[in-house]
């Protein structure tokens, strides 16, 4: 027995229960059970709260039976909606917009004829998109003074798809900025435009088009083809609507078959069925549009990379064998090195060299010795990021209990940064990447050399002048030292830490004027530093300058000096230990000594965060300048002492990264590594401490962390750098990261997790192995 149709039951329900049950059924979609229950309501009780809500109510359900498809179920609705109010203004107005969107213009027209002027303008829009839909019919509804714009805006369509583009641009300017059919002159000139490929013109129509109006849903597959921000902005469904949409309209297959073959190729466990796609799809790509053929051979050739050497077979057999790598060494090299596999890597950039080498002809110019310029320089970098045998062995496998370190590569670094010189000597990134890896591996005499060779080239790269000012200030060479910093800041005279360096240049020559009985060549460096300097940088040039003059003999001077510098410094403990400091290197009265010895002990015995950081700052000054003098090693005690009674003070930012570089500096790695770990906790968004952090653990000799516990620390700061915006120091402190981090990982990660999940208890998801496959 065929079973009846089940009407929702509504009967049960009492007026309290109702109305929650109306706005359930509301959010969920469920229209037409809301509007039996709002029924229900408002026949319990017609109050005007209920009036309103089931006209609310008959809007909803006639608006999704028009986005079903179904506009005359719709309409049905709204003629039942219509006898609930016949005179609110507000409402005949949404009733009419509705309406007129289902395509009804005479009943639009209707009710257009009962409101003010205002609202009767903006819906006679509607009425006429509802009158060009029904066509004839529709004109018949209209309105005499509405059919000529109507009668323009058909003859256009028609002039214009029979070519007569003129013709119809003439017919268009009959219709005025006022009538409702304004919008349509728009959509026809910008179709013209678009078919006369200027986008430009097209766009400027369309962007003026109503949303809500057909003539903008008619021109959106069109504007979603060439309008990218229109695009972006639509919801994936209605993104996927207008792209077939705009497929067929094209009136090509090929671009459905190529939409199938992206969404194939988006997923690189697919690749194999991707390459069965193209091959079907290649004979018409070739016939229909043959310059695609390449590009979709390179989208393929890139996939593989990601996929692994099992898909080059397949690659050969679709396409051939590319041009530019016919034995697929590239290919290859590149798979390799995301393996973290570099020497076969190294093995396969070589075998693409010989290829390149062996036929130039297939490189116009001087491609050829560009192209083989840059893989040296791959080769080269790659070469040096494989640790030195010693360093491995001390850096982690000994760590570890690894018998072997990786092997170096061959041909080694040197050369192959050599080799690409001498094919591109004006290759900038090569030149860079020797001197790095000289200084790498303290090779100071060959890094300077390199330097050198780059400024032949290139006289005014700011870095390498730095670069090359730092190792002759190293050797003593203050003077070619200046002229290099000064040089490099000409360059780029904003940069403060240039500034700064350039200052330090002119103090460490007044102090090896002061050494030397040359006071008034010394005076004028105090003054050229004092120029270039700010904040506590004033402090202790003048502190500096205020020990020569009591070299020479003028105490006066000397004694406002000294004034200055506890005016200027930020603690005066820090002055007093630099005065003590000089005091003892240039071998002063002993008085002097006295005297400061006393102001340095009454100095460190109340520590505060500002004292400590300058005293580290005087105080890795002293050694990284090789300052010798007797009392030094019971001076540096006490310094060291009183920054770790500090450690409990209240530093601000600022102050903590200081002294966290100060003490770096100092080579005082655990004071450094327990200050940033401080720095770590108070200010957890700054990349500097985690960063300064893993620096306590990279340059400390003997005992060290393993990469479980220095490479989070690198990846933390990474990642909070990578959130900033770029600047120069955001920049090298990432290029100093990722050295870092190559150095730290020279053996396979499976083997790194392990150690990871075994001291930490599990999984450690910040590791990714890549691909392997290689």
């Amino acid at each position: 027995m065929a079973k009846k149709h089940q009407h929702h039951q509504t009967a049960a329900f009492t007026p309290a229960e109702l109305r929650p049950r109306i706005e359930r059924a509301r959010r969920e979609g469920r229209f037409q059970q809301a509007l039996e229950l709002a029924k229900q309501l408002h026949k319990y009780e017609s109050t005007p709260e209920h009036v309103e809500l089931l006209k609310e109510v008959y809007l909803g359900r006639a608006r999704q039976l028009r986005t079903q498809g179904q506009p005359r179920d719709a309409l049905t609705v709204l003629d039942a909606a219509s006898r609930l109010d016949a005179t609110t203004p507000e409402w005949l107005e949404r009733l009419a917009e509705e309406m007129a969107l289902c395509g009804e213009v005479a009943r639009t027209l209707a009710l257009i004829e009962k409101l003010p002027e205002a609202s009767a303008a903006r819906l006679l829009m509607f009425a006429a998109d509802a009158a060009m839909q029904q066509e004839a019919a529709g004109r018949a509804a209209l309105p005499p003074s509405l059919r000529e714009d109507f009668d323009r805006v058909v003859l256009a369509f028609q002039q214009t798809e029979s070519g007569q583009d003129e013709a119809a641009r003439a017919t268009l300017q009959g219709i005025g900025l006022r009538s409702p059919f304004l919008e349509w002159k728009l959509l026809l000139r910008g179709l013209q435009a678009y078919w006369q490929n200027d986008d430009v013109r097209a766009l400027e129509n369309w962007q003026r088009l109503t949303p809500e109006r057909l003539p903008a849903r008619l021109a959106a597959p069109f504007r979603f083809h060439i309008d990218s921000a229109f695009r972006g902005a639509q919801p994936p469904a209605v993104q996927a609507v207008l792209q077939k949409q705009s497929d067929r309209l094209q009136g090509s297959p090929l671009l459905t078959h190529l939409r199938t073959l992206q969404a194939t190729m988006a997923d690189k466990n697919k690749l194999a069925s991707a390459f069965r796609q193209a091959e079907a799809l290649l004979p018409v790509l070739r016939q229909e549009a043959p310059q695609l053929v390449p590009r979709l051979a390179r989208c393929f050739y890139w996939a593989v990379l990601e996929t692994g050497p099992d898909d080059l077979l397949r690659y050969q057999r679709v396409f051939g064998k590319p041009a530019d790598d016919p034995n697929f060494h590239r290919l290859q090299a590149l798979g390799y090195e995301k393996g973290d596999d570099l020497a076969e890597a190294h093995q396969h950039w070589h075998e693409y060299e010989k290829e390149i080498a062996a036929h130039p002809q297939n490189w116009p110019g001087d491609q050829a010795d560009h192209a083989r310029a840059l893989i040296w320089l791959r080769m080269g970098q790659n070469a040096a990021s494989v640790p030195e045998t010693r360093r491995a062995q001390r850096r982690q496998f000994s760590l570890f209990g690894l018998d072997e370190p990786p092997r170096p590569l061959h041909p080694p670094a040197e050369k192959c940064l050599q080799k690409s010189l001498q094919l591109a000597g004006d290759l900038l990134e090569t030149h860079e990447a020797l001197i790095r890896y000289h200084r790498e591996g303290k090779r100071e005499a060959k890094a300077e050399k390199a330097a050198r060779e780059l400024l032949e080239q290139f006289p005014d790269h700011v870095p390498t002048l730095e670069l090359l000012g730092d190792l002759r200030r190293q050797r003593g060479d203050h003077e070619q030292a200046m002229e290099l910093m000064q040089q490099a800041m000409r360059g780029n005279a904003l940069d403060r830490r240039l500034r700064r360096k350039v200052s330090e240049g002119h103090l460490l020559l007044a102090r090896s004027h002061v050494e030397s009985g040359r006071f008034d060549e010394a005076r004028q460096q105090f003054q050229a530093a004092l120029d270039l300097s700010n904040g506590a940088d004033g402090g202790v040039i003048v502190a500096h300058w205020a020990a020569c003059e009591f070299k020479s003999g003028d105490a006066a001077q000397a004694e406002e000096l000294v004034r200055q510098a506890l005016a200027q410094a930020p603690a005066a403990v820090g002055v007093a230990y630099l005065l003590a400091a000089e005091v003892g290197r240039l071998k002063l009265d002993r008085t002097l000594k006295t005297r400061f010895e006393e102001d340095l002990k009454r100095g460190l015995a109340e520590p505060t965060p500002a004292g400590a950081v300058f005293l580290a700052r005087v105080l890795a000054e002293l050694h990284t300048g090789g300052v010798k003098y007797i009392g030094q090693k019971g001076h540096a005690q006490k310094v060291k002492s009183y920054i770790h009674k500090a450690r409990d003070l209240d530093f601000n930012e600022s102050q903590l990264e200081e002294l966290c570089r100060n003490l770096l500096d100092l080579e005082d790695y655990p004071k450094a590594r327990r200050f940033a770990d401080m720095g770590e906790f108070r200010y957890h968004n700054n990349p500097v401490f985690p960063y300064l952090h893993a620096l306590g653990w990279i340059r400390a000799e003997g005992r060290r962390a393993g990469p479980y516990q220095v490479v989070p620390l690198l990846q933390r700061a990474r990642g909070l750098l990578q959130g900033q915006p770029p600047n120069e120091r955001r920049d090298r402190m990432l290029e100093d990261i990722d050295k870092h981090l190559r150095e730290l990982n020279p053996f396979d990660l499976d083997f790194l997790r392990g150690i990871i999940e075994t001291i930490g208890g599990g999984p450690d998801e910040d590791f990714d192995d890549g691909d392997d496959e290689w």
